[in-house]
Parts: C-alpha cells; structure tokens; sequence
C-alpha cells in the first residue's frame, strides 16, 4: 500500500514538475508573459496620413514611399526584429503592412479599389468580402492566397484609401494577433 501511494505522489509530482516547464518555456524567462505578448507597445502617428496606431516592441517599422509620378503611395511594414535582416535576393517573412494608396483623383469607394486594383490582391482570394469597422469608420476585409497567406481590411482615411495587410503561414501565427491589435489600437487624428 505504501508503495501504491509512493508512485502516485510520484506521477502527480513528475506531472507538475512536466507542466511548470512546459509554462516557464512558454514565457520571458520571468514566469511572465509569453516573448511574443504585446506588453511593451510602440506608438506610430502621422500629421501626414491622420492616423496612428501601436505595434508591440519585439516588431520594428519601416517606412517608404513607393509611388511613381501619377500616384503616391506610402508603406508601413512591420516585422518581427527576430526575423531580420530579410534574405537578400528572397521573400522577406510575413510581415504586417499598411499601406496609404492616392484616392483624391479616382474617388474611389473601398469596394472599386479592393475589386478593380491590382494592389489589393482580391484577385488571389476567393472573391467575397465582409463588412467591418476600424475605429467607428466602415471597412471592408477580406482574404487572399499567394506565397503566403493574407488577410486585408481596407478603408477610407483622407485623400487615401488605406489597406493593412498581413501575410503569414498558419491560420494560428501569433501575427495574426498582432495584426488584430493593430487594427484595434489604430485612431485617426483628423
């Protein structure tokens, strides 16, 4: 009987012994919350587009214009710092994106530029979108697939429509966390 209770108090201790490491592995190091958690935020705005938002501190932000002599457009990707530098002559890794496309000429609605660019990537998805909102303001998301996957919602935000995009590998990738937390974080300053 002794030796019944022996090895159950053993299995319990080895189970709690197998669970808090599983839980320290899970975390900083500090029996705190996971590397990846969103604890530590990062503030963008911009006078220029009316927005800003916040990224979490293990991400970092680039931004560039990538327009040509019709139409400006102004990028914003973030990435994770782990996955840097990129490959040269390679895709990059799935990153978070938001994009500012000139609209003060064509006026168009969100759904012609989601349906009828090139920009959009709707093409390379199965064809629906739904509505939703981004800050009390409609937007319209939507899915597509190419070397990664995608999600986009698109809205309107001044002289231009605004695309924030993510691409990742698995419908479970912590970026997709990141990417709602962008989104929900985002304000607009005009």
């Amino acid at each position: 009987m002794i030796m019944k209770n022996w090895i159950v108090a053993f299995g319990i201790l080895l189970v709690a012994v197998l669970l808090g490491a599983w839980l320290l592995a899970r975390t900083d190091g500090d029996g705190g919350t996971p590397e990846t958690a969103t604890t530590t935020q990062r503030t963008y705005s911009s006078e220029t587009y009316g927005i800003s938002f916040q990224y979490p501190d293990p991400y970092t932000l680039e931004e560039r214009d990538t327009g040509n002599g019709e139409r400006w457009r102004h990028v914003i990707t973030l990435m994770r710092k782990a996955d840097l530098p990129p490959p040269i002559d390679g895709e990059g890794p799935p990153s978070i994106e938001i994009a500012f496309y000139q609209n003060n000429l064509d006026k168009r609605t969100v759904a012609e530029w989601i349906t009828g660019t090139n920009d959009s990537n709707f093409k390379l998805g199965p064809g629906t979108y739904a509505s939703t909102t981004v800050a009390g303001r409609a937007a319209l998301r939507y899915r597509w697939s190419g070397l990664y996957e995608g999600v986009t919602t698109a809205f309107l935000a001044g002289d231009a429509i605004v695309a924030v995009s993510a691409s990742y590998l698995e419908p479970g990738d912590e970026i997709l966390e990141v990417y709602e937390d962008v989104l929900n974080s985002i304000q607009f300053l005009r």
